[in-house]
Formats: structure tokens, C-alpha cells, sequence
């Protein structure tokens, strides 16, 4: 196999039992779809597909290929949701600093953000000393 979407596009097939809606579902011609599964077959040297006029469905070697097939899907399925937007999560300390009489305000705040971002470790420090940002004694 040349790669991966080689898979996927046997996959489609043996899913869907015809070129066309294998095809659709992979946003490309149905002649593309032949051409993948005549070559694939070629290199595995087997048919992987029975063809008559209904569709296809898989022999022996289409329905191990289909089942495995599935399970790689699954697991790949799995991954992209692990992965969404994992770079756009807000994680680590957060060390945010304000004079004591503010603090009435700035709680109800700090706890809306905590709950929108529960990786986010907020240290909130009230004191009349003036913190050091370049020194990193404080972030905000």
C-alpha cells in the first residue's frame, strides 16, 4: 500500500457496498475510488471485493481489512478528540496580585474564570506591596 488513505478509501468501500457513496463520503470521483481499489488490489495481490450489480461487497481479505479498518477509525476518531484544541486550552499557575480593598470584586471574577478554565491554577495575592512583574513574583 502506498499509504494510509489507501485504507480508508477500501475502507469506504467495503462501508458503503459502492463506488459513489464511498466516493461521496470522501469528497472525490467514484473513478478515483476504482482506480485506488484496482491498485490496491494489485499490489496486495488479492480482490478484496466481490463486484456485481448492487455494489460491492468484501471477500475474506475485504472483511479483515473492513474490521481492522474499523478499529483504526475508531482509534483515530479517539485522538482528534483528545487533540481539538488542546493548544487553546489555558493550563498552568496564574498569579494575579491587587491591593486588598479591590479583592470584594476581583473574586467573583477569578471564580467565573477558574470554572471556565479548570487547568488553570490561580494564585491570588492581596497586599499593599507592589509585586515585581519582571521579577515573575506575579503575572497580573
Amino acid at each position: 500500500m502506498k499509504s494510509w488513505s489507501d485504507i480508508q478509501i477500501a475502507y469506504q468501500v467495503a462501508k458503503f457496498g459502492t463506488l459513489s457513496k464511498a466516493a461521496e463520503s470522501l469528497g472525490v470521483h467514484h473513478s478515483t475510488v476504482l482506480r485506488h481499489i484496482d491498485s490496491i488490489e494489485e499490489h496486495l495481490a488479492c480482490k478484496l471485493f466481490h463486484r456485481h450489480s448492487r455494489g460491492y461487497t468484501p471477500t475474506e481479505a475485504g472483511e479483515i481489512l473492513f474490521q481492522d479498518a474499523a478499529k483504526v477509525e475508531e482509534r483515530l476518531d479517539r485522538m482528534v478528540s483528545k487533540i481539538n484544541g488542546l493548544d487553546q486550552q489555558l493550563t498552568g499557575p496564574l498569579v494575579l496580585t491587587s491591593v486588598s480593598t479591590l479583592s470584594p470584586l476581583i473574586m467573583p471574577v477569578i471564580e467565573v474564570f477558574s470554572k471556565a478554565h479548570p487547568g488553570v491554577d490561580i494564585s491570588f495575592q492581596a497586599d499593599s506591596r507592589i509585586f515585581k512583574l519582571e521579577y515573575g513574583e506575579a503575572h497580573i
